[in-house]
């Protein structure tokens, strides 16, 4: 995180270097050009007399830092936001699949061993079952035990 933070730092003075320097080549201009026509800019002359290019130079390079620092930390939210709805939709998605397939497979099993099932589970009944269990499940059942 160390590593990060300095990087940034880094990043914001490179940034700086780079957007003062012009500013500050773009004033001695305009300076030098004041004092060879003093009478044709009378407006920027009077401007640089008493700063206000300076401040509004020095606004606009903060206005610029905070852009880019937003800018950068800006990317970072969207992108994991982005991650977070990704990761939700792909949950959901797989959840959705999941039981699908589940229902399928499911279903699949119960078509294809059914018959088997009831085969040996009617064959198991026949075979253990006495007539007179029979007739005291079909008297508790409804039935009057008599249906041969």
């Amino acid at each position: 995180m160390k590593i990060v933070i300095s990087m940034c730092f880094a990043l914001l003075a490179i940034i700086t270097i780079i957007v003062i320097h012009p500013i500050i080549n773009d004033f001695f201009g305009i300076v030098e050009y004041v004092k060879k026509h003093p009478k044709a800019l009378d407006e920027i002359a009077i401007a640089v007399q008493i700063g206000r290019l300076d401040y509004i130079s020095g606004l606009l390079t903060i206005l610029g830092l905070l852009l880019a620092i937003f800018a950068f930390f800006g990317f970072g939210y969207i992108k994991h936001a982005a991650e977070d709805i990704a990761e939700r939709t792909a949950k959901d998605i797989a959840e959705d699949i999941a039981k699908t397939v589940a229902e399928v497979k499911i279903n699949e099993y119960i078509q294809d061993e059914m018959p088997d099932l009831m085969k040996e589970y009617s064959g198991y009944m026949v075979s253990t079952m006495s007539g007179d269990i029979a007739d005291l499940i079909s008297e508790n059942s409804g039935g009057n035990g008599d249906d041969n």
